[in-house]
């Protein structure tokens, strides 16, 4: 490990601290436990991990550490209280309540949502599913409506099970939308948890390209035409996979979107 690298050594002991068993790997990768974490950080050029989970870019770690060690607690299954969907409730919350919600426990931070749905356990705020005004998608044929869930995260330290499965169907049973899609970063996820609540992925976009500034290490979205100033570098994502869901509870609306051998029970979503 480079020496300059001390980003990476603090991750690494934050996680041997909690008992996790850590094996430093070649090219900047680590094992903790059974997930593979590969850092890529600002002055070091990336030689990728096939078998790596996580792609950990240095700027992500400076600019929202707190949010990188939940959802990295997340994943390794280090949330102190686990709780099912069935014990929680769904009520829309306001969108100061979200926003303060997601900026604290999302690593993306919040989006411009118009919908947004709180998951509460015992009157406590647990999650929270931010979703898009419904489009009208008038130059398709047949033409729908579509929206789109845009953030969903839940409290630090909580396991949430069938949480985002319970935000979901409440969306679609609630809102006037033929279709619901996501999309979910391909440098910390493949989006299983989507496939499995019967999302159909639809692809993968190209790698986005952002310009870092070395010293605040924020970074803005570039396309190819754009250059860096002195002062940035240069990160890629992996793309970002999208994901997308027939509404099966409009009943009336739902037959041309739905492909032969597509329909199924309605209440089985």
């Amino acid at each position: 490990m480079s020496q300059d690298n001390t980003w990476i050594q603090k991750i690494i002991s934050h996680f041997q601290n909690l008992g996790v068993h850590t094996v430093y790997l070649k090219n900047d990768c680590c094992r903790l436990n059974n997930l593979v974490v590969q850092f890529a950080s600002a002055n070091t050029n990336m030689i990728w991990n096939k078998d790596a989970a996580v792609i950990l870019h240095e700027d992500i770690y400076r600019t929202k550490g707190q949010q990188v060690f939940k959802r990295l607690n997340s994943l390794l299954g280090l949330n102190v209280k686990k709780i099912h969907g069935r014990n929680t409730r769904v009520e829309l919350i306001n969108k100061e309540l979200a926003r303060n919600f997601v900026d604290e426990n999302h690593l993306m931070g919040y989006c411009n949502g118009k919908v947004h749905l709180g998951l509460f356990y015992k009157n406590e705020l647990v999650a929270v599913g931010v979703f898009s005004g419904i489009r009208q998608m008038k130059y398709e044929n047949p033409p729908y409506s579509s929206g789109e869930l845009e953030r969903f995260c839940s409290l630090a330290d909580y396991a949430v099970a069938g949480g985002l499965d319970k935000v979901v169907k409440y969306y679609l049973k609630n809102y006037p939308a033929d279709d619901l899609i996501t999309t979910t970063d391909a440098d910390w996820s493949n989006g299983g948890v989507y496939s499995i609540l019967g999302f159909e992925r639809l692809g993968i976009s190209a790698p986005v390209r952002f310009a870092v500034n070395r010293n605040t290490f924020f970074r803005r979205v570039i396309t190819n035409t754009d250059t860096l100033s002195d002062a940035e570098y240069e990160v890629k994502n992996l793309g970002n996979i999208k994901f997308r869901i027939i509404n099966r509870f409009r009943h009336s609306l739902i037959n041309p979107l739905l492909r032969e051998g597509d329909l199924q029970d309605l209440n089985s979503i």
